[in-house]
């Protein structure tokens, strides 16, 4: 008579020939065979967004000669690896949700945030309104930071002539100097500053290019270094879509 099993999901007793051998334990797993794959099915289709990204970058990864993540060794706890890009970087740089840091770094989540707002400007719009009457302290607070901004543009040297801003558009060649779509009357130039007021920069000849509201809007507070590093991240990001 051969050996049977009865199962942790179902209830069953089957052979054990229906169930998968343990690798950690001696003897089989508690679920049959086929309650087994059903909860894998399960477990994907929740968790689907994060096995993708993972798997998207183990891809980056073995392009740079790294590791897979899953055999990245934990070297210290004040870094942590990216699920999307592949890089190890600071834990400050990772958005914190409910005490514990997000998976994606903050330069991978704002582009594919900039990525489903192309792709679907109402639901980001739907959603931008919604968050906003569920946090309006938080609102409060962002409007108050931003009126601090403009209070200390009026602290900063401002030498910049109108002479000078015709000087910059035509320089260049009324286009936005970093995505050069050119300007019309539904995409009009702004002033960008490249190292922010709120970050010691001034309002002069030599710290302001033309930009579009988009890459205005996306630069925000950045530094130069840091406004590359989320463009390149966006690239990343858009380069997988379309694989």
């Amino acid at each position: 008579m051969s050996e049977t099993k009865v199962c942790s999901r179902c209830g069953l007793e089957k052979p054990v020939a229906d169930f998968y051998t343990s690798r950690r334990h001696k003897g089989y797993v508690q679920p049959c065979k086929d309650c087994h794959k059903k909860i894998c099915s399960e477990r994907y289709h929740k968790n689907r967004e994060r096995i993708l990204a993972q798997r998207r970058a183990d891809r980056l990864r073995a392009a740079q000669g790294l590791p897979s993540l899953k055999r990245e060794p934990i070297t210290e706890r004040l870094y942590k690896v990216c699920s999307t890009c592949g890089i190890l970087k600071a834990l400050d740089e990772f958005p914190v949700n409910e005490g514990y840091h997000q998976a994606r770094c903050r330069a991978c989540k704002n582009a594919m945030q900039r990525r489903r707002y192309e792709e679907d400007p109402s639901y980001a719009k739907e959603y931008a309104l919604a968050w906003y009457h569920e946090h309006p302290d938080e609102c409060w607070t962002i409007r108050r930071r931003r009126d601090a901004r403009m209070r200390a543009t009026c602290e900063v040297e401002n030498s910049l002539t109108a002479a000078e801003w015709k000087e910059v558009l035509a320089k260049d060649g009324y286009r936005c100097h970093y995505c050069r779509i050119p300007y019309t009357k539904d995409n009009p130039a702004t002033q960008e500053h490249v190292i922010p007021l709120s970050r010691g920069g001034s309002h002069t000849r030599d710290n302001v290019v033309s930009a579009c509201l988009s890459c205005n809007s996306r630069k925000g507070t950045k530094t130069p270094e840091e406004w590359e590093e989320a463009r390149a991240a966006f690239e990343r990001i858009k380069s997988l879509d379309d694989e």
